[in-house]
This record gives C-alpha cells, structure tokens and sequence, in this order.
C-alpha cells in the first residue's frame, strides 16, 4: 500500500503511465479512484497513492515514463520508486537474467549492441534501492564501463593508488553502476577537442 495524499494531473498519469486519456477513463470506470472530477477547463487530479495501490491490486498494465517528462515531476519522484517496482516487479530477475546471457556473449566473443542495449535498459529499470542486489560477471561490468576506464587510464589522477575507504564505497559503486546503465555518459576530452576544431 502506498501512503501519500498528494495528488496528480490527468495528463501527468497519462505520461507517466504510458496510457491513453480513454484508458484512464476506463479504468475509472472499472474502479480507480479520483480525487476530482475534471469540468470544462480543468482536468480529473488523481490521488497518486490511491492509483497505484488500485493499479496493484488490479494487475492493469501500464509502462513506466521517466519523471522527467511530467508535469508534476516533484510529486513523481516522491513515489518513483514504488512505480519502478509496480511497473517492472520483475526487474532485478531480469537484469540478473541478462547479465547472465552476457557474461556467456562476451566469453564466446558474440556479445553485440543490441544486447548491450537491451542489458543497459535493464539495469536502469531496477529501483535504486535493489540496485546493490545485483550480481553481475566482471566481464559485463568491464565491458559496459569500458570507454569510462580507457579514460581513467588515459587521464590519471595524482592520488596514491590503494583501497577505497568507507566514505568513498558507496559513491564510487553507485557511479560504476550508473555508467554500466548508461545513466552517466562521459565524453572523451581529446574527442571533443577534434569536434571542435574545424579547418
């Protein structure tokens, strides 16, 4: 059960939830709660909590969005969370599973874009509370964070290698983990020079 009374905007259910407004209009009618009728000039607001726990209890289908794209994104994010969970409860034996197929790709050498693609849709879709029960092949990891560690040893700093301490763990494996999803995207310094500089 999700617990908040704050509500959304139809179009930011719609968007977020992947669904048409005739969608939502039926599942009203098939039990979802609202919170206000929209009239002439003003849209249905939805309790938030409410439609995700009916959505639950249903089993209705709907395809997360990113809070990004919604108008109420701050309300979003609160429960982004619960949603990730609701949309793809399945999400963490997904990845594994993939990662798994990966790490079998990589050792015969036919381990492609497509693959890597799909991989890294897969570890975006876990919450980022089970983030961390992830388990996952060396080889995947350094495959999908390969062009970040070419850059590490292309550029490396001044501090004296050796063991991360305890304050650096965990920033350091939620930066790994999110270049390995694709969530973090660095560009290569000397790349960018050569795009730059035009004859």
């Amino acid at each position: 059960m999700f617990t908040t009374s704050n509500t959304i905007g139809e179009k930011s259910l719609q968007l977020l939830l992947g669904v048409t407004r005739t969608t939502l209009w039926k599942w009203r009618k098939s039990g979802m709660p609202a919170t206000a009728q929209g009239r002439p000039g003003r849209e249905n607001r939805y309790d938030l909590a409410g439609v995700l726990s009916w959505l639950q209890e249903s089993g209705n289908q709907f395809d997360f969005r990113p809070a990004s794209q919604t108008p109420d994104r701050a309300e979003v994010l609160r429960h982004e969370i619960a949603i990730r969970e609701l949309a793809r409860p399945d999400a963490l034996a997904h990845a594994h599973a993939l990662a798994l197929r990966a790490a079998d790709a990589i050792a015969r050498g036919q381990f492609d874009f497509a693959m890597e693609h799909e991989l890294r849709v897969a570890l975006r879709a876990i919450s980022v509370p089970r983030r961390d029960e992830l388990e996952m092949d060396f080889a995947v990891w350094d495959f999908l964070c390969e062009a970040v560690l070419k850059l590490c040893d292309e550029y490396p700093d001044d501090e004296p290698e050796g063991a991360l301490n305890a304050d650096e763990i965990e920033p350091m494996g939620i930066f790994w983990y999110q270049v390995a999803a694709g969530e973090i995207v660095v560009a290569n310094p000397a790349e960018e020079n050569k795009r730059e500089v035009k004859p």
